[in-house]
This record gives C-alpha cells, structure tokens and sequence, in this order.
C-alpha cells in the first residue's frame, strides 16, 4: 500500500453542532474510512477542556489556547475572540507540529487570509474551500483566488464561480458540501400523521416550516407577512408555521408576528429538555417550559446550537410539514434548503439569490422566491436579496392548492437532486479524488524566512514585469506570481507614469 496522505482540515467545529461541523463531519468520516489518508481536524476549540476533541476517531486539535491569561482575554474581547477562532494564535504551531502533505481550510476566506502570506503557504498544496454569498465577491476572496494554486479555490456554491469568471477571475471551481442522506428521509404518511397526533398537529393542518438559526440575515418577518396575507387569501384554511430555531436571540419573532397579525396559536416551535434531551413541538409560549417526558421544571428550552436534537428527531421536524419555505438575504449554502429538506422530499421554497439561485435551478425540486436588492452599508456594500412576501404568499397558495401526488413528484424531484449533489458518497468522493490528484511535495516546514535587503544589486531588465518581479525577488525575498495584485499595482504606476 502506498503512503498515506497526512490531511490538515481547518474548520471552526469538530463535531456536527454547526453547518461547518456536519459538513466536517460527513467528509471526515468518509475519508477515513478509505484509508488513503491520516487526517488531523484543526478546529475553533480550545485545546484543552473539550471533550468533542477526544470524541473523534481522528486527531482532532483546538486552535484556541487554554492558559488562564489567555483565557482571561478570551472571555472579556470579542476581538480576540474572534480571531482565536480562525486559528491566529495557534495554527502556525499547528502545521508545524503535525507537519500535513496537504491543508484544506474550509473557513471564510476574510477570517484566515492571512495563512496565504505564511512562509508555509503553497509550499504544500493549500486549498481554501469557503462560502461566499454576496455580489460584489469579497475582494479577500479574489486576491486569495490569486494566491491559490490551479484548482486549489473552492467555493460551495455555483453563484460565486459564475460571478468570478465573468470578472475574469478563473481559478475557482465549486465543490460542493457532503451531508448524509440516509439520515433524512421521507416518512410513510401513516407515520407522520402519527407523529402529528403525538404533537397535536390535526392531520388537516397546512404545515409550512423553517428550520433556521434566528440571525439577522434569515428573513422571518418576509415570511410572517406573506403567510398571513395566505391565510387571507385561503379563508377558512387551518394552517400553521413551525419555525425550529432559537427564540432567545435575533429576532423577536413573536413581537413580529403580532405586528404582521399572525395568531400566536399558528406559531409552533421546538422545544427539547436540557435533562432528558427529549423535544415537543407546540406553540411558542416562552422559554424555560415543564418537561412533559421527566417531569422535570423549566428544563425545555427552543432549540439552538448548545442544546439542539439528533438528526433522526430533525428528520422527524421535516416530516411534520407539507412545505418548507426559506427566506433569507444571503447565504453561502444553507443545509436546510439545499438538502436536509429535499431528501425529506419537501416542496422547498427559497430566496432566489446567492446560493438560493442554484437551489432553484431546474430540475431541483424547489419554487423561487422574488426578491428586491439592496445594499448592506456595515458589510462593504454587498448586495442582498429583500425577499417579497407577496412571492412567499403566492408559492405557499401554489403548494397548498396543488394534489397531493403533485407534491409527491415535486418531493421526489428535489431528493433526487439533492442526493446526486450532496450525498455524502458523491460529494466526498469528488473531494477525494481531488485531494489524491494533487502533487504532494517534500517541504521541511522550515518557517524561517530570508530578511530583506534593501541594499541587493537588481539586474537590467528590459521587461517591465520580470523587473519588477526580480525586484521582489532580491530585495523582498518573495516570488510572485504574474496576477499577483501588488506587482500589477505597480505595473500600472510604471505605464501612468511613462504616459506623463
């Protein structure tokens, strides 16, 4: 057998309590099991104290130090929160100590681009797989693009590629994100009717949910305005929105629903008990519940990234609705959109911007939702979608009106779409085959680097760029590449200034 490829992951989670985390999760897994690789999981933790380090069957490291001075400024500055997390304090020791063929940073390109000016950078194959989700492209991801060897830029969703190459920046290539399959299903109609008797959800009801983290970007009150306008326009109809999320921050959901006039007997929730770890589903009446499984007081709690449930309970959530509606302003991926709800076989209703446009392309199952751009003035002025809930009225009618076996084909429709692109045996085995395909070298991770010098002697050159670049070369000790963005900088200086 050959050699084993020693893989460094750099991902914020070790474990699938987050998007990264399932997606780290699922490929690891996958990985591992092929024996081609020794694999080490960098990831937002600290290095001591975190029992999920030791609850994988690869090494897993924490790029947050544990001391208690460190800890102290951890705990006290979002800043240095903030940036432990993206490994800047850790890392570097990291790649020295475990010393990869090959890193692969599934992290925002913002948070981590400055492993690309490390000594260490492309002296190994280093890949950055990252989630961009707003036009004008993040100008960190274009220069890191830059950076990147051939093939070595990844992004998670077509709507980036598409806007890099037609900017002309074309070392980029989607790949898309594993999630497993086989643990979202859709279940028999008996046994989901049964499930709604055990909440009791009257197997009339017309059950449109959304399974999301309750931040800014997602846009629940577009939804609260266009379900209640449905409900107008369907008079008579016994529905009901089943919003799994945490109710405890972002929005003040239902301070908004009351606003939009949405009955606060239509609002179901997910609660699961922080002693038991059994969920309910019922309306939102506050946090802090009796738990009806234990007995125990004040135990349930909405569901959120620190106390969430399994992936069969969350396939059972899917399973209690009739349509799944996901308006949001912008989003590299989105799990539940993209695939957790269409192996469920839900009709999917989504925002049809970032990556919302791929989720709607043909043939996957899903109704877009129209939107309205507008700019984000504390985020670089990015363009985001302003969804219209009078699109979320209109698709919410168009599903409910529809028979039953139409929903069935449009279900079906979107699992099969969903599999073929993020099931976790087809979107690992691309990435393998990738990852096996790339040149390993002998790098002696050695990350002293030569000082400057002012004073080198530059050769007579008559080419503008090759000056320019012996010039880095003799005096900066850097080589750099012919799309480097500082040496073309100073090309256009050099021409400006021979037009004078």
């Amino acid at each position: 057998m050959s050699k084993k490829i020693k893989l460094l992951y750099f991902s914020d989670s070790a474990q699938a309590k987050t998007g990264f985390g399932r997606v780290a999760k699922c490929l690891l897994e996958y990985l591992y099991k092929t024996e081609k690789y020794i694999i080490v999981n960098a990831c937002m933790m600290s290095v001591e104290n975190s029992p999920e380090l030791n609850a994988t069957p690869w090494k897993s490291v924490g790029t947050i130090p544990a001391n208690e001075q460190f800890q102290k400024q951890y705990q006290s500055d979002e800043r240095i929160r903030q940036i432990a997390g993206y490994g800047y304090y850790m890392i570097d020791k990291i790649i020295k100590d475990e010393k990869p063929d090959i890193l692969l940073c599934a992290q925002d390109v913002w948070g981590i681009f400055n492993l690309c000016l490390k000594p260490y950078w492309n002296k190994i194959p280093c890949i950055f797989w990252t989630t961009l989700d707003s036009l004008p492209i993040h100008e960190k991801a274009i220069e890191a693009s830059q950076k990147c060897q051939p093939g070595n830029f990844w992004v998670w969703s077509n709507f980036a590629e598409k806007d890099m190459k037609k900017h002309g920046h074309n070392n980029v290539k989607t790949v898309c994100a594993p999630f497993d399959a086989s643990e979202f299903n859709y279940i028999p109609k008996a046994k989901r009717m049964e499930l709604r008797r055990k909440f009791n959800i009257s197997s009339n009801v017309f059950c449109a949910g959304f399974i999301f983290r309750n931040q800014l970007r997602k846009s629940i009150f577009c939804l609260l305005e266009g379900y209640t306008q449905f409900k107008r326009e369907n008079l008579g109809i016994d529905s009901k929105l089943l919003l799994h999320t945490c109710f405890s921050e972002g929005w003040n959901i239902m301070k908004q629903a009351e606003y939009y006039g949405v009955p606060k007997e239509d609002i179901l929730t997910t609660y699961i008990c922080e002693n038991c770890l059994e969920y309910e589903v019922k309306p939102f009446i506050g946090e802090k519940q009796n738990c009806k499984f234990c007995q125990s007081l004040k135990s349930q709690r909405t569901t959120s990234p620190k106390l969430g449930v399994t992936e069969e309970q969350l396939c059972e959530i899917y399973n209690l609705m009739d349509v799944y509606c996901h308006p949001f302003n912008s989003g590299g991926l989105e799990g539940p959109a993209s695939c957790e709800s269409k192996f469920c076989e839900l009709p999917v209703l989504v925002t049809n911007y970032s990556c919302g446009e791929e989720i709607c392309e043909e043939g996957s199952g899903s109704l877009a939702l129209d939107w309205t751009p507008y700019r984000d003035l504390q985020q670089n002025e990015f363009i985001k979608a302003a969804t219209h809930p009078k699109s979320v009225t209109k698709q919410l009618s168009k599903v409910y009106r529809m028979k039953e076996e139409e929903r069935r084909e449009l279900g079906r429709q979107g699992r099969k779409w969903a599999v073929a692109k993020y099931d976790t045996d087809n979107a690992s085995k691309k990435i393998d085959e990738l990852l096996s395909g790339l040149t390993l070298t002998d790098y002696n991770f050695d990350f002293s680097v030569d000082k400057p010098n002012p004073d080198a002697v530059i050769p007579k050159i008559e080419d503008h760029k090759e000056w320019l670049k012996s010039m880095y070369k003799n005096i900066l000790k850097m080589d750099v590449a012919d799309d480097d963005k500082g040496l073309n900088d100073w090309l256009s200086k050099l021409k400006a200034a021979q037009n004078d």
